[in-house]
Parts: C-alpha cells; sequence; structure tokens
C-alpha cells in the first residue's frame, strides 16, 4: 500500500478520524478528504511527494502550518474550511499553481499570499 495513489477518504456523516495511518504512504501525490472531522493535519506534514491537496467541507481543520512543508503542491483546494484564518503557513508553498479558498469565512489576511509568484488560479472566499 506505500504505493497506493490517489487517496479518497470521504465520509458523509462527518465522523472524526486519525489521520496518523497515512504518515507512511510518502509516494503519494493526490489526497483528497472530504466532509471528515480532522483536527490534527501534522501526518499529513511528511507526504512531502504530493501535487495535489483536497481538504473539502472539513469545517473542523483551522491550522494549516502542518502543509508548509509540502513545497510540491500544484493544487489546494481548501473549499468551505471555514476554521482557517491565518494564511502565512501556505507562504511555502511557491509552486501552488492553484488555490482554492471559497466559502473560507474566517479568513481576513490574503497578504501572505503574495509570495505565491507561480500561482495562476485563486478563489477567494466569499
Amino acid at each position: 500500500m506505500v504505493n497506493l495513489e490517489p487517496l479518497t477518504l470521504s465520509l458523509e456523516s462527518h465522523v472524526q478520524i486519525d489521520l496518523a495511518p497515512i504518515a507512511t504512504l510518502v509516494d503519494l501525490h493526490r489526497l483528497k478528504i472530504k466532509s471528515i472531522v480532522v483536527t490534527d493535519l501534522s501526518p499529513i506534514s511528511t507526504l512531502v511527494n504530493l501535487t495535489s491537496l483536497d481538504l473539502l467541507h472539513c469545517s473542523s481543520v483551522s491550522v494549516l502550518s502542518p502543509l508548509s512543508t509540502l513545497v510540491n503542491l500544484t493544487m489546494l483546494d481548501l473549499q468551505h474550511c471555514s476554521s482557517v484564518s491565518v494564511l502565512s503557513p501556505l507562504s511555502t508553498l511557491v509552486n501552488l499553481t492553484m488555490l482554492d479558498l471559497r466559502h473560507c469565512s474566517s479568513v481576513s489576511d490574503t497578504s501572505p499570499l503574495s509570495a505565491l509568484v507561480n500561482l495562476t488560479r485563486l478563489d477567494l472566499p466569499v
């Protein structure tokens, strides 16, 4: 299972899960997490080969600092992550070409995104 790609975790019942088991999937390139209660993203920080990460409808996610190590990310979708407010951890993700922050209602300062020089698509909170 080390070579698994892509991986989708989706539960419509908003169940809380521990992401620790995915920390060993270091060759994973795409990860989609949808409608899951996740409070600790630190296991994702080991997935340095990720190029695409979707955290959709994960309203319990508030701290993005574990994502700062994912320098190979080109696509990051945080739609409906309404507890996210601080974007500064994303400033290290210089390879991002697409960032979706729609419905991230707690975001007020987007200035850290100015470091993302390769960004060609940016969807801001509405």
